[in-house]
C-alpha cells in the first residue's frame, strides 16, 4: 500500500502518527526536470523535493511519500534559483524534523 501526501507538512503529520519506520529513516531527493520541448536546452528547470519512508505497522508495512513542487530555476544570465532556494529551505525543515523525531535522513527515495 502507498499513501501520498501533497505537502511536506502532511507528510510530517503522518510520520508523527506512526511509531516504527524501515531503517528508522526518511529518504529524500531534490529532483530537477527540464521544462520545454527540447531537453538539451535547459533554460528552465522544475525543482521538486521528494520524500519517502516505509512505515512498519501491524500487520504489515506501507510506503509514505510526498513530492512538493518548489518552483523553477532559470539558467539564464543572471541565473535565478528560486526553486533551489525553496528546496533548500524545505530540506532544512526536513533535517530539523528528523532530528527532533530521532530519525535518520538518508539520500534517495523508495519505490514500491
Amino acid at each position: 500500500m502507498r499513501i501520498e501526501c501533497p505537502t511536506l507538512q502532511e507528510f510530517f503529520d503522518c510520520v508523527r502518527s506512526e511509531e516504527k519506520f524501515f531503517q528508522n529513516a526518511i529518504r529524500y531527493s531534490v529532483v530537477r526536470r527540464p521544462v520545454g520541448k527540447d531537453p538539451t536546452i535547459q533554460i528552465k528547470e522544475e525543482v521538486i523535493l521528494q520524500v519517502t519512508t516505509v512505515v512498519v505497522a501491524d500487520p504489515g508495512e506501507y510506503l509514505l511519500q510526498s513530492a512538493e513542487h518548489c518552483g523553477y530555476d532559470y539558467n539564464e544570465n543572471p541565473p535565478e534559483r528560486n526553486g533551489s532556494e525553496k528546496a533548500e529551505e524545505l530540506v532544512k525543515n526536513l533535517q530539523q524534523f528528523a532530528k527532533v523525531n530521532r530519525l535518520k535522513l538518508l539520500p534517495g527515495i523508495i519505490h514500491e
